[in-house]
């Protein structure tokens, strides 16, 4: 991702630092640059078209989509590389432009009427810190230094949940999470997946550690996320239910670390029954050794996600029995048990049974007689059923997959002929 020091420095040329208390501010002016926008919109161009765009999706250095409704197909395309970044053009309409203009096609905004609004728009979902004039105090310092990557979070329908800044002063790297709804440096909760627009839209993602890692991936048309965190982040304290029933492969850092992390999140979600796949990492691959360095190395990615292997299941495997040995285990040893009947001869109690027959011969109307002499009849009376006695009473339920409650009373009818029937079925 480009760094963002000159963009920070453009935007916040009044103030020394990145983060703006707004309670104290007395003034807040937009005043929105139309380059540093673009810029920052072409900068984070793959994750602004799956916001937009949720059905497109990549193909080679190029994006498709049916139209800017973003209907399914690949009529408009859109460029991701080189100088043309970001120009797209729809061959059914002959519609065109930039990114800008994409951006207003599929929000509905009128250009150039709107064109403010528009970057107001556009600004708010890159969360572009705004110029403003605080009240008369010294500005506090941010002993962090620059910001020199940020990463935003949004929700299945695109709206900003987080973001993270990452610094990178002296001592080593450094993160900030900025919780967008309680508007303070602090993450989520619970703490969402990264990419979330791309993953409602695919049924194959690959789960990795950090956001660098997922934008690479991402970059090659791959849904990918990360959790908020990587390998540090807290299982319990992170929402995966977004990716229940999909197929995942858990791409791990080459370390301890990472290897600690597969396993307890393999191990979530297969909670949540995601199927799960895990990358095997070359083993002459250094330490630390990630799927960014995969991408950068210009490594066959697509052929390693498919060389994953599943996840074995945890279940012991059943010992095998031999019929010949049958005769010797305990519960077939002595006198058998009594079988208890519902209808003798007809109908066991506690075992399952299936009527079967043509359609129209009365089937349902036989189970329904069923049902209404075993809750209706009394101890003392034996009704015939099916041919045979009725042994048992009791409470009857009786489910219908085709019949409504108007079918059902009227076939109640019927085979309710005696009121006492009738009011013991009522009571």
């Amino acid at each position: 991702m480009r760094s963002m020091q000159t963009a920070l420095a453009s935007s916040t040329a009044a103030v020394a630092y990145p983060w703006f208390d707004f309670n104290d501010a007395v003034a807040v002016e937009p005043r929105l640059d139309k380059q540093d926008i673009r810029a920052r919109l072409l900068d984070q161009l793959e994750s602004a078209l799956a916001y937009l765009l949720p059905r497109g999706k990549r193909r080679g250095a190029q994006f498709v989509v049916g139209n800017v409704q973003g209907d399914a197909g690949d009529s408009l395309v859109v460029d991701l590389d080189g100088a043309k970044r970001g120009l797209w053009l729809d061959f059914a309409t002959g519609e065109s432009g930039d990114a800008l203009a994409l951006w207003a096609f599929v929000r509905g905004f009128i250009l150039p009427q709107q064109f403010d609004a528009l970057l107001e728009d556009i600004g708010d979902w890159l969360v572009v810190p705004r110029p403003a004039v605080p009240v008369a105090m010294p500005a506090p310092h941010d002993e962090l230094g620059p910001v020199s990557a940020k990463w935003n979070y949004h929700d299945a329908q695109g709206n900003l949940l987080a973001c993270v800044y990452r610094y990178d002063p002296p001592g080593g790297k450094q993160y900030r999470p900025w919780d967008v709804k309680t508007r303070s440096m602090r993450m989520p909760e619970p703490r969402p997946l990264y990419n979330l627009p791309a993953i409602a839209a695919s049924d194959d993602v690959v789960l990795v550690e950090g956001e660098k890692c997922a934008d690479a991936l991402m970059h090659l048309g791959i849904t990918a996320t990360t959790a908020m965190g990587g390998a540090a982040t807290a299982i319990d304290k992170t929402d995966w239910m977004p990716l229940a029933g999909k197929t995942v492969v858990v791409w791990p850092d080459h370390d301890e670390a990472g290897s600690r992390y597969a396993d307890a999140v393999i191990a979530r979600l297969r909670q949540i029954g995601a199927k799960v796949r895990r990358v095997s990492v070359p083993q002459d691959k250094p330490k630390k050794w990630d799927a960014a360095d995969a991408v950068a190395q210009g490594l066959d990615v697509p052929a390693l996600l498919r060389s994953s292997a599943p996840v074995a299941d945890d279940l012991q495997p059943l010992e095998a029995i031999q019929i010949s040995q049958w005769r010797a285990l305990d519960r077939f040893t002595g006198q058998p048990q009594a079988r208890r009947w519902l209808v003798e001869g007809v109908f066991a109690q506690a075992q399952a049974a299936l009527v079967a027959a043509a359609g129209g011969v009365g089937k349902s109307f036989l189970l329904l007689a069923l049902a209404r002499e075993v809750a209706a009849s009394a101890k003392d009376n034996t009704p015939i059923v099916f041919g045979s006695t009725l042994a048992g009473h009791g409470v009857a339920i009786y489910i219908t997959a085709e019949d409504d409650a108007i079918e059902v009373h009227n076939r109640l009818g019927p085979v309710n002929t005696s009121e006492a029937h009738q009011r013991r079925v009522q009571s």
